[in-house]
């Protein structure tokens, strides 16, 4: 579904990317581990053309993006929930929703249904604005909105940071149960070692801007303290 080929990418003239090669098949869930300012955001704000590559090539779905505007990648099925989950805090969570599905038309509302039925929580908050909600309840609503835009590929940056664990297990099980449904492709930045062991297939390592290990969830967990240094 997504094949990155040499990409490179920063900020001005501050290169932060330094050649990445990355692969994702259709249904699969990858994580992306690594400490603070090793280039994981960056990739993912690279993969949706909110930072240009300087170099290298990003396929989805056989077709090359690399230069592709974000709007037009968005439409192709490429969604992201941002680190900090970036809300509209005086919407309700209704119309947060709603705004999620705008591209959908006449079709929004039964969009909005679908997805709510793996969000019971938020049921209960429909027409509370989404800033009163807690912290884990506002991360569910970024996925759930995400989900509204029915991606077929999702971005998903540091969702536990904050969360309480009572809504870190929810998240698990909700994006296990909408995989199952749907065959969502997942791609997972995160520092919580076990929340990545919960979800992913493989965990990729990154190292100040390259890839540095590829290993299964378990040989993740089980030699962490290899990656102490990462």
């Amino acid at each position: 579904m997504l094949d990155i080929k040499n990409v490179q990418s920063g900020y001005g003239d501050i290169r932060v990317l330094r050649g990445i090669d990355l692969h994702l098949s259709s249904g699969e869930f990858v994580g992306l581990w690594g400490h603070n300012g090793m280039g994981k955001s960056t990739l993912m704000r690279t993969i949706l053309g909110y930072l240009p590559a300087k170099a290298g090539t990003i396929s989805f779905e056989g077709q090359n993006i690399t230069t592709l505007a974000t709007h037009r990648r968005a439409r192709m099925g490429i969604g992201l929930v941002p680190q900090g989950r970036a809300i509209f805090p005086h919407l309700s969570v209704l119309d947060n929703l709603r705004m999620g599905a705008v591209s959908s038309g006449h079709e929004r509302e039964a969009i909005v249904e679908s997805v709510l039925q793996h969000f019971p929580r938020l049921n209960n908050y429909l027409d509370r604005p989404g800033g009163l909600l807690s912290g884990g309840e506002q991360q569910l609503l970024a996925l759930a909105r995400c989900l509204c835009g029915q991606p077929k590929l999702m971005l998903l940056d540091e969702p536990t940071e904050g969360i309480q664990p009572s809504i870190i297990a929810e998240m698990v099980d909700t994006l296990h149960a909408i995989r199952k449904a749907t065959g969502l492709t997942l791609l997972l930045v995160e520092q919580n070692q076990a929340f990545i062991g919960s979800l992913a297939d493989r965990v990729l390592t990154m190292q100040k801007g390259v890839l540095i290990n590829e290993s299964s969830t378990r040989d993740f967990l089980n030699n962490t303290h290899a990656f102490s240094t990462a």
